[in-house]
């Protein structure tokens, strides 16, 4: 999709984290943009921002934990800025905790707003899609769809399945005018699940540094124009690493924590 103006576009998770700079990032193109998420007065704050751009912001408020509100999404975000062209996945939690400490309710959230989710909402969204012959849908990933997360498994189960349900449905759905794309941010300082973390004292890795909210927001734009199969956002390229990146997703024990069986 090379002309992004006059596109209608619904972004989860957008009453918090980058879902915010997402959405502000496609309204700067001249999107109309649907914004979900719980948090009512967030959501009104950030519409009314949208409309200083020219586009059209509607707020669709949902808890996608809950599997009808999450079935209805796509029909209610219609109803509200028209037929959706762009789907942004942005919605997700993470639960940092030793595997055996967590709950079942724990596992069974994660799961269900990470990956069963945006899975239910590209199910709905994709027949019109199809009927129009163009859309495309971003799913916002994490370095823990690239390997090894500690502390926080269901989390990087469910990017990880994301992440392959992307690429996926970029090859069986190839040549319909519909693309799908995997936006992966590093370590994201001022919004996001790392930002929190960051708050906590905990510093990224020195290899990787820092990224910005903003930098996600145009990495998901770019995404949509090039029909990028995968965006990696991170302040310094990573091209050098995709050798050792790939190797790992091959020969997991390469990449195993010293002293593992």
């Amino acid at each position: 999709m090379r002309e992004l103006a006059g596109c209608r576009a619904l972004v989860t998770g957008a009453s918090g984290g980058l879902g915010h700079d997402i959405a502000v990032a496609l309204a700067r193109e001249g999107v109309d943009v649907a914004i979900s998420g719980r948090n009512v007065s967030a959501l009104d704050e950030l519409a009314r921002r949208l409309r200083g751009f020219g586009t059209a912001a509607e707020r669709v408020v949902a808890d996608l934990a809950d599997p009808v509100e999450a079935q209805g999404l796509i029909r209610r975000a219609e109803d509200a800025i028209g037929p959706i062209g762009i789907l942004v996945n942005n919605a997700g939690i993470e639960i940092a905790s030793s595997f055996t400490l967590y709950s079942e309710d724990e596992i069974q959230r994660i799961l269900v707003v990470d990956l069963l989710a945006p899975l239910r909402l590209i199910r709905e969204v994709l027949p019109g899609m199809l009927e129009r012959g163009a859309g495309h849908v971003v799913n916002i990933c994490s370095l823990a769809s690239k390997g090894a997360l500690p502390y926080g498994v269901p989390y990087a189960a469910a990017k990880e399945g994301l992440a392959g349900a992307t690429q996926s449905l970029r090859a069986e759905y190839a040549g319909t005018g519909v693309g799908f794309s995997v936006v992966i941010p590093g370590f994201v300082t001022g919004e996001g699940i790392f930002a929190r973390h960051e708050a906590d004292g905990i510093r990224a890795p020195a290899l990787f540094g820092t990224t910005t909210p903003e930098k996600v927001g145009r990495a998901v734009v770019m995404a949509i124009r090039r029909d990028a199969p995968e965006v990696l956002v991170t302040p310094r390229p990573l091209r050098p690493f995709r050798p050792f990146l790939a190797l790992a997703a091959l020969a997991p024990r390469t990449a195993s924590p010293a002293g593992s069986a």
